[in-house]
C-alpha cells in the first residue's frame, strides 16, 4: 500500500476526517477558512444515496480542490474512495477527470 492511501476497512468518518486533516498542510488558509471548509466536508459523511447528494458531494470536492489544492491532492486517494459513479461524472464533467 502506499503512503496516503486510506486503510481498505476504514469507514466512511475515518476517510472523511482523514480529507479534513489534509487541511493543515494547505499554505494561507486562515483559521476561518479551515472551519468553512471543514464544516462542508462534514456534508460527505452522508452516504450519497440519491443524485441530489451525489451532485452535492462533488460540488463540496470541487470547492476543497479550488480553495485547498494541496490538502485536495494530499487527500485525493481518500477521496476516490468516497466517489460514486455518479460523482465520479459530475467531476468530469466540471472539468475534476
Amino acid at each position: 500500500m502506499l503512503t496516503g492511501q486510506p486503510f481498505p476497512w476504514a469507514s466512511r468518518e475515518a476517510l472523511v476526517y482523514h480529507i479534513q486533516n489534509q487541511l493543515k498542510y494547505q499554505d494561507g488558509l486562515t483559521a476561518a477558512d479551515i472551519e468553512v471548509l471543514q464544516n462542508e466536508l462534514k456534508k460527505l459523511l452522508e452516504v450519497p444515496n440519491e443524485a441530489g447528494k451525489e451532485t452535492a458531494q462533488a460540488g463540496i470536492l470541487k470547492f476543497l480542490r479550488d480553495e485547498a489544492p494541496q490538502a485536495y491532492e494530499l487527500a485525493k486517494p481518500t477521496i476516490e474512495e468516497l466517489l460514486t459513479t455518479g460523482m465520479k461524472v459530475w467531476l468530469k464533467a466540471h472539468g475534476m477527470g
